[in-house]
C-alpha cells in the first residue's frame, strides 16, 4: 500500500522516482567546456493511481492537497521508503465517471522549505533521506557603519575611504587629486 500523507492509495501503477544532477560549464578558450557546479535535483515521483474505495472523497482530498499547496509525505509501503517535502505539481483526473473508481496521474516534486524567521533551510537530504537543518551561506556581510552613514560622510573602516579622502581632501594639493575627480567625475 502507498500514502500520500494520510490518503492511501491501494494500486499504484507506472511508479517512477526521478534522482538527477544538473551541473553548470563554461567555455574556456584553450581548455573548451569545463563543469565548475554541480547540484543535486529535487526528487520527482510519477505515478497512476487507481481509487476504488470512497473514490469521491479521495478525489475531492487530491484536489485539495494541490490547491493548498501541502507540503507531504509520499510512503512507499512496498520499498518501505518514506519521502517528505512532497507537493504535487500535476494531477490529472477525470472529469466524470468517478463515482465507481477513477485513474489519477499523479506528479511529485521534493521541495526544500526556507523558515524566514531563521534562515535556515529545512528538508530532506536527497542523499542520506536524513532531514537536515542547515543556515544558508552568507552572502554579503553587512557593516553597520556604511549603513548609517550619511550622504557626503564616508566611514573609516570601508575600502572606499581613501580614495573618497583623497577626492575630498580640503588639505590635498589640487593637482594631486585632479586625476582622481577627472576618473570619477566625467
Amino acid at each position: 500500500m502507498y500514502y500520500l500523507s494520510e490518503l492511501s492509495l491501494p494500486t499504484i501503477t507506472n511508479y517512477q522516482i526521478s534522482f538527477s544532477n544538473s551541473s553548470s560549464t563554461k567555455t574556456i578558450e584553450s581548455l573548451g567546456d569545463i563543469t565548475d557546479h554541480i547540484s543535486t535535483n529535487p526528487i520527482k515521483i510519477s505515478f497512476t493511481a487507481t481509487i476504488t474505495e470512497f473514490p469521491e472523497d479521495k478525489r475531492e482530498t487530491l484536489i485539495k492537497m494541490r490547491d493548498d499547496k501541502r507540503v507531504l509525505t509520499f510512503k512507499d509501503g512496498k520499498n518501505l521508503e518514506s519521502i517528505d517535502n512532497m507537493i504535487i505539481t500535476n494531477l490529472t483526473l477525470p472529469e466524470e465517471g468517478y463515482e465507481n473508481g477513477f485513474i489519477a496521474q499523479i506528479k511529485l516534486q521534493q521541495i526544500r522549505i526556507i523558515d524566514s524567521d531563521s534562515s535556515y533551510s529545512t528538508g530532506e537530504n536527497p542523499e542520506t533521506n536524513e532531514n537536515v537543518q542547515s543556515e544558508p551561506d552568507k552572502l554579503k556581510e553587512k557593516n553597520v557603519e556604511e549603513e548609517s552613514a550619511e550622504e557626503d560622510e564616508v566611514p573609516e573602516e570601508s575600502w572606499s575611504s581613501w580614495l573618497y579622502k583623497s577626492v575630498h581632501n580640503d588639505e590635498s594639493e589640487e593637482g594631486d587629486t585632479e586625476w582622481l575627480k577627472y576618473l570619477f567625475y566625467q
